[in-house]
């Protein structure tokens, strides 16, 4: 989460946006989330049984919000004036948004072995669904970030004269975490 924060807030924003005067809060926010969802993961497992799942989930919703931050903004000027659209990528973020939901559904549901127990005791369990989802997310990302970086070079290089992703911004933040 911690990573997704960093790649997306430098290279998702908006072109026209005052983003910059919160990069540091929200890059705090992000090592705090990910040192909390770190702790909770440990924590749950010991402590706190009855709502294991809950402040897990819980624990890696918050940062995807302060992650897809940016870019929600960014859609919203897209959708608003216009402008900022970057018409191939769009599909993509719309499917990696659904993905998400799928991936958190896996987590969250424990299907398909509620409905058939023992039957998916080796193969298909939610939790093997959870990280495939999960994996083909960050294939996704991984597809879609250097694409959007490319068609979105003119932008990005008016904002790099503002906020730029510096050794400050990106090395300090992960020697924290």
């Amino acid at each position: 989460a911690f990573s997704g924060t960093i790649v997306t807030f430098f290279y998702l924003q908006p072109s026209s946006s005052t983003w910059g005067e919160y990069k540091w809060p929200i890059l705090v926010l992000a090592m705090i989330f990910a040192v909390n969802a770190t702790l909770m993961c440990c924590l749950t497992r010991f402590f706190w049984a009855k709502n294991r799942y809950v402040l897990r989930i819980l624990s890696f919703v918050l940062p995807y919000i302060i992650t897809s931050a940016p870019f929600a903004y960014r859609l919203k000027v897209c959708f608003a004036t216009g402008s900022d659209c970057v018409e191939e990528t769009l599909p993509l973020h719309f499917v990696t948004i659904v993905m998400t939901f799928v991936h958190m559904f896996f987590y969250a549901s424990r299907i398909p072995e509620r409905f058939a127990p023992g039957k998916f005791d080796f193969i298909g369990q939610s939790h093997q669904l959870f990280h495939v989802s999960g994996a083909l997310l960050t294939s996704m990302y991984m597809y879609l970030l250097p694409l959007e970086a490319v068609l979105r070079r003119g932008p990005l290089s008016r904002l790099t004269q503002q906020l730029s992703p510096d050794a400050y911004s990106t090395f300090l933040p992960y020697l924290v975490v």
